[in-house]
């Protein structure tokens, strides 16, 4: 990743509560962002939009002065950001990506999932393209200590040839687009060619107003060989966060605490554990993410969280509904215009 020398002046769209606060709905993702923000050297948080005027004056309590507006289109208009994160709810996600390249902003950072339907997801890119504006999703694990060094140690052979990824999760959509990304991420971004998946309603809920499956699994094929299986369940009862299968060894993320890394592989005695704490002056996921940003908008050079990339783990998520509905393997690209149940916004 390359250095950016300009600061963008940023804004965010949906202050939201902080996480585990009265009323919040989700883990304050938006605090996250704001924290990156000013972590960041070449961001700097100067605007917030929610239609909650206290949320914003809140939030702008918690980490610093910003201009507020409770209208998202006039802070677009009247601020002109350079740099917009959209931390709304993903049936809103549409509606204000569109905005946001009508406005010509540069670049939009958008939360997770893209969108609850496959349509919704291509048109946001398709728009940006259209208008030149910059869009990337936040999967910020692509920047995750634990993460990054397991990519390292599976190019440098520590576990011999890559064979398996075993990626179990909550679900297929909200934590699941995580997850697609990461086998992307962690197979030196081969493509996927397959998806065969199955999904169960009875006992799935609502998460940010989408409707996501009770139990589900996806077996992806990739171009180089690999094969990635995620299977879900509404509860997580699995100990590790993700198994990386190799000819020569295992790697796995998760296994005794959240962030936790381990290898076995020939020539060692058991696990060993390597540390995943970011040291001293090491920026964490999201101040990385957008020092990213900056750098591609920059440079011209494709973000780490590009649309493009995150269409392709969005893909894999309406494949795996479109699969369980039919059937069948799906073979990619996914070209079906029908949309997946259980993935449909009120």
């Amino acid at each position: 990743m390359s250095g950016s020398s300009r600061i963008l002046r940023s804004a965010i769209i949906g202050c939201g509560k902080p996480w585990k606060a009265d009323g919040s709905t989700g883990s304050g993702i938006s605090h996250s962002h704001a924290r990156g923000y000013i972590a960041c050297p070449n961001t700097e948080l100067v605007s917030l939009a929610d239609i909650v005027r206290e949320n914003a004056e809140a939030f702008a309590e918690e980490h610093g002065p910003a201009e507020i507006f409770t209208d998202y289109k006039e802070m677009l208009e009247t601020v002109k950001p350079d740099l917009v994160s959209i931390c709304t709810w993903p049936h809103l996600h549409e509606s204000m990506v569109l905005a946001c390249a009508e406005a010509k902003v540069p670049a939009v950072h958008c939360e997770k999932p893209m969108a609850p339907t496959w349509a919704a997801a291509k048109r946001m890119v398709e728009a940006c393209a259209a208008s030149g504006t910059q869009l990337t999703f936040n999967h910020q694990r692509r920047f995750d200590k634990a993460y990054t060094i397991a990519k390292s140690l599976i190019e440098s052979g520590r576990i011999g040839e890559l064979q398996v990824l075993e990626l179990p999760t909550h679900n297929l959509f909200d934590w699941g687009t995580h997850w697609f990304d990461m086998a992307f991420f962690l197979n030196a971004e081969s493509p996927a060619v397959s998806v065969l998946g199955q999904v169960e309603p009875s006992g799935g809920h609502k998460v940010f107003g989408v409707q996501l499956e009770g139990q589900g699994v996806s077996l992806i094929k990739f171009e180089n060989g690999v094969r990635a299986i995620m299977p879900t369940e509404g509860d997580h009862g699995w100990k590790v966060q993700i198994r990386v299968v190799g000819s020569k060894g295992f790697i796995e993320i998760g296994a005794t605490s959240w962030d936790s890394l381990r290898v076995w592989s020939d020539g060692t005695n058991g696990w060993e554990e390597i540390s995943t704490k970011l040291e001293e002056g090491e920026l964490d996921a999201f101040a990385l993410a957008f020092a990213d940003i900056a750098a591609s908008l920059e440079t011209g050079q494709e973000s780490e969280l590009s649309a493009r990339r995150a269409l392709r783990a969005t893909e894999l998520i309406f494949a795996t509904y479109h699969s369980g509905r039919t059937g069948g393997r799906v073979d990619l690209p996914f070209t079906a215009e029908d949309e997946a149940i259980y993935a449909t916004a009120d």
